[in-house]
């Protein structure tokens, strides 16, 4: 069955979004469903492939990963080895796959006589951690691109400068969890985790406009200190933990990194609060900084 043309521009088009249909500066690619699901799809994506390293099974001793995929459906203890050369050439022989798909897919699109931008998402822990080959696949898809004619691989920002949005829509609030709303994240076993959060949150803003009224200075310890803080807060809010909560995946450790995260915004916030009424650290103070320093370092931009 043909979509119509108006199916095919939601999604290999960016658009302006606004939530009152007014004028907006943000912009929105839609993902492309069907090619995402061939990696995504645990029946028919490229990395439930039976020549494929399987995940979940490890050497009791070494714990390294011995076996491949072999069938999806049979227990662990019936894999077979895994042959690295084999399941290389399978990558490859995939990537030329998804390329031909990409290519038959925006040849499409120009019948109707407008450029096509095509996105996929993935998170970046597939590839070659969930899906060991991945990474293979990802150097010979780009290879293959490169050969496609009228297919160019590119930034968001180029491809918003190349074919700019010239309509805007409302997209309704959304998750990409189950039933694509935010029951993953927000419910019984999480409720507690979004308290804390909103306290920490309503902290953040007060000291925020303590800060307006203070001088810092480059490499000043209490920019520092501001600066671990906003990383300590930004880990805090992250959605791995209420999501391994809410899966019983790996329950300790979802409460053990947002407690401790927890701990080091409440002890840098003391410390900094402190600093601004120029009162000393303490012994133990300068040691919960330095812990803070080491364990979660600031990242390089």
């Amino acid at each position: 069955n043909q979509q119509p043309q108006w199916a095919w521009r939601s999604i290999l088009e960016p658009h302006y979004v606004s939530t009152v249909g007014g004028d907006s500066s943000v912009v929105a690619f839609a993902r492309d469903e069907n090619l995402c699901a061939q990696l995504w799809s645990a029946d028919h994506g490229y990395p439930g492939d039976p020549v494929y390293l399987e995940f979940h099974k490890k050497a009791p001793v070494s714990a390294l990963r011995y076996w491949r995929v072999t069938d999806r459906k049979l227990t662990l203890g019936a894999k077979k080895l895994y042959p690295p050369e084999i399941a290389q050439n399978r990558a490859r022989l995939h990537a030329y796959h998804f390329a031909n798909l990409v290519e038959q897919t925006l040849r499409h699109y120009s019948h109707s006589g407008r450029q096509g931008t095509l996105t996929c998402c993935f998170d970046a822990e597939l590839f070659g951690h969930w899906w060991f080959e991945g990474i293979h696949f990802l150097q010979a898809l780009f290879q293959e691109l490169s050969r496609k004619e009228g297919v160019r691989v590119c930034t968001s920002t180029q491809a918003i400068k190349n074919s700019p949005p010239d309509k805007v829509v409302w997209i309704p609030e959304c998750s990409w969890g189950e039933e694509s709303d935010h029951r993953v994240w927000l419910n019984d076993k999480t409720l507690w985790i979004w308290n804390a959060i909103h306290i920490a949150e309503e902290r953040y803003h007060t000291l925020q406009a303590k800060l307006k009224n203070h001088a810092m200075t480059e490499g000043d310890q209490l920019q520092t200190l501001v600066q671990q803080l906003r990383w300590n807060f930004l880990l805090l809010q992250a959605s791995d933990w209420p999501f391994v909560i809410h899966n019983n995946s790996a329950t300790d450790y979802g409460h053990q990194r947002f407690s401790v995260h927890l701990q080091r915004f409440e002890r840098l916030f003391s410390v900094i609060e402190k600093r601004l009424l120029g009162v000393p650290l303490s012994e133990r103070e300068e040691l919960q900084v330095r812990e803070a320093e080491m364990h979660e370092p600031l990242p390089k931009i």
